[in-house]
């Protein structure tokens, strides 16, 4: 009990240096993500989820904004846009959280939610560890700076509370689904097999990631199976959790406007995500072919593991150098490059592409060396005495979070936040009609959900007023209105047409 209300006083510090920033703004840093999300949660809490296919739907009730794919899924018969990339898990979760505590869909409310998240993961982080060890060291430490190390890399500091999308809540599913794993590796009783049964639906009906640990499991559990002469339990409960992942994303989805529609956007949309299809397909240009993408693949990891950085290869000098005096077994180091480090490379490799643009995505990465810089710290910990091993780790955390709220606050002064699109957002709420579709000669942010969240409007780029009215016809609109801004969303001039 003393030990986890020590970890929460830690997290409430971590929470207590972000305070500046958590507000109800988005910021330009990825805000996009979290207002995409913001804008699925406000259309089901004032039309019900259930008119909507139980799915994540982006399209305002307005009849401007019917049949406008803003963010490319599907469209109904009714004109509704949704987005069919992910499961709706991701969706769900936040949505319920805001229900049961009664909080409407709005940016602190997600933001809050993110933080739980943060929480629960880094706590998570300290129990696997300490379940790692159970067994095979006496460390008393090792776990509680496996979870410093985690809730003060500026990966999560930033991600796991400003921004916020499915990423982050797989991140918390996979971290649980990975204790049951351990728990399950040791005993094959009803209750495990049941949490781990759940727990990896919950991934798999989340985000890509837990199908790729699913694999993993089959792989690994079938291996031992075969060993021990058991019957596979686990790689039947993976299959089947698979297929029915699957099968239940398929036809739910398919409820919208039809299964080769979903084929069709799910085929373009991975052409674009994974990077194997060139330069031409990929967005941006990046691609596994293109040199200029792996650069800012490091940059991603660099920026984002700044602290890390500079504290792995001391931990690692001490774990080579130092002698050991508790090994851990070699099928717990297994198990960790099974379940935490390959499912990443995959995804990163799978979707190459998505790696590459948005540096959240390796916030994923965070999981594997929190946990296997404290399994590191754990085999030389004793080799001090006590009061000098936490002399030496307390000054070494305390710059190593340091390092990472300094680091989080550049990412904040470079990006910042940005009122520019509840200008527009404003300009557009007292100059336009309901049934008049939007055209706006801008770039992002302006051009963005986050201006989608603030005026619960869609709006489309276009260069001028005669691209305008061939989008409008093209998206059967007969009224429209094209909007020129500035970079801080003031709006310059404002036309209204009607086609004939």
């Amino acid at each position: 009990m003393k030990k986890t209300i020590l970890l929460l006083l830690i997290f409430l510090i971590s929470v207590a240096v972000r305070i500046p920033v958590i507000n109800n703004h988005l910021s330009i840093h990825h805000g996009w993500v979290t207002a995409h999300t913001l804008l699925t949660l406000q259309t089901w809490h004032e039309n019900g989820i259930s008119n909507f296919h139980g799915a994540p739907v982006y399209t305002p009730q307005n009849d401007g904004d019917k049949f406008i794919p803003a963010l490319a899924g599907v469209i109904d018969m009714k004109g509704d846009a949704y987005y069919v990339s992910y499961p709706p898990l991701g969706f769900y979760a936040p949505y319920l959280f805001m229900k049961v505590f009664f909080l409407q869909p709005t940016i602190l409310s997600l933001i809050i939610f993110n933080l739980l998240l943060h929480f629960l993961s880094a706590f998570l982080i300290y129990k696997i560890v300490k379940r790692l060890l159970k067994n095979n060291s006496s460390s008393e430490f090792a776990p509680v700076i496996a979870f410093i190390i985690y809730l003060f890399t500026p990966v999560t500091l930033w991600f796991q509370s400003n921004v916020y999308f499915v990423d982050m809540l797989e991140q918390f599913l996979w971290l649980i689904t990975f204790y049951f794993t351990l728990k399950l590796n040791d005993d094959y009783s009803r209750k495990n097999i049941f949490m781990f049964s759940i727990l990896l639906f919950a991934c798999c009906y989340t985000e890509w990631l837990g199908f790729f640990y699913a694999f993993m499991s089959f792989i690994y559990f079938g291996i031992k199976s075969i060993h021990k002469k058991q019957i596979p339990v686990v790689n039947l409960i993976c299959v089947g959790v698979v297929l029915l992942s699957i099968g239940l994303f398929v036809w739910q989805y398919s409820q919208i406007s039809g299964f080769q529609s979903l084929i069709d956007s799910l085929t373009n949309k991975y052409k674009t995500r994974s990077g194997f299809y060139g330069e031409n397909t990929s967005e941006f240009g990046l691609s596994i072919g293109n040199p200029y993408s792996f650069k800012r693949l490091l940059e991603h990891y660099f920026t984002n593991f700044f602290n890390l950085v500079f504290l792995l290869p001391i931990i690692a000098f001490a774990f080579i150098f130092i002698r050991k005096k508790n090994k851990l077994e070699n099928k717990y180091w297994l198990m960790v490059l099974a379940f935490l480090i390959v499912p990443v490379g995959m995804h990163h490799l799978i979707f190459f592409n998505f790696t590459s643009l948005h540096d959240f995505s390796v916030l994923k990465s965070a999981v594997p060396l929190s946990v296997i810089a404290g399994l590191m710290i754990a085999s030389f910990e004793n080799n001090f005495s006590k009061k000098i091993f936490i002399s030496i780790s307390s000054i070494t955390l305390l710059l190593y979070s340091i390092i990472g709220v300094k680091e989080f606050y550049s990412v904040y002064h470079q990006y910042g936040l940005t009122d520019s699109c509840e200008k527009l957002a404003t300009c557009i709420n007292e100059n336009v009609k309901a049934d008049e579709a939007i055209f706006i000669k801008a770039d992002y942010p302006l051009v963005s959900p986050m201006t989608y969240y603030h005026a619960q409007r869609l709006v489309t780029n276009a260069i001028d007023l005669n691209e305008a009215k061939i989008l409008s016809n093209h998206f059967n609109h007969l009224k429209g209105v094209y909007i020129e801004c500035d970079a801080n969303g003031n709006c310059l001039t404002i036309q209204h047409f009607t086609l004939p």
